[in-house]
């Protein structure tokens, strides 16, 4: 019994269209997700397009059997999925809090000072906090990196301070480091 092979652009992910005549039609494709049909030009970049906009989580189990372009459009979906992922995930007020925190320190340049004050007093490395921006979904991890990594000066510079800040609460931090965790591997 032989394995049937998929064939068509991106590895399986679209199927040309059969005519009446049963044979096939190499300028137009169908997604073999959502059955929608696409002209076939020269580059297959609207189709991969398609694939990140409208089916961002299919491929993500990765076999043996489907190599090349496979791995390729997975990485290339990648950023969008950990994006959907984290605005469905119960990450959205902590992420909120943290993007606030770093906004205070980020728009003050006295307020950056007095983290690096508090920086070189606990004896870290003074380093500005970084911004997440919704581009770069690997921002967020880095965000997340710097904040958990100067907590003692954040909170010591913070208490010193009038502002209206909402600041992490310890299951917040407990989050955010389950949240360095799950993103790490993504780099």
């Amino acid at each position: 019994m032989e394995l049937e092979q998929k064939v068509g652009p991106l590895d399986g992910e679209f199927e040309f269209r059969k005519n009446k005549d049963g044979t096939i039609n190499k300028q137009i494709v169908i997604c073999t997700h959502c059955k929608k049909e696409f002209q076939l030009h020269r580059s297959s970049s609207s189709l991969k397009y398609h694939l990140n906009a409208k089916h961002a989580f299919v491929g993500a189990s990765t076999s043996s059997a489907t190599p090349g372009l496979r791995q390729t459009t997975l990485n290339e979906r990648r950023p969008r999925s950990i994006t959907v992922s984290l605005s469905d995930s119960g990450f959205v007020g902590a992420l909120a809090k943290c993007h606030k925190i770093v906004g205070h320190f980020k728009h003050s340049p006295a307020n950056t000072a007095e983290l690096q004050v508090e920086q070189g007093a606990l004896g870290q490395k003074q380093e500005p906090l970084i911004q997440d921006v919704p581009i770069r979904w690997n921002s967020t991890l880095e965000m997340v990196k710097r904040l958990i990594r100067n907590q003692a000066a954040i909170k010591a510079t913070l208490d010193q301070q009038q502002h209206k800040l909402f600041m992490l609460t310890p299951p917040e931090w407990d989050k955010i480091q389950r949240l360095e965790t799950l993103l790490e591997p993504c780099r």
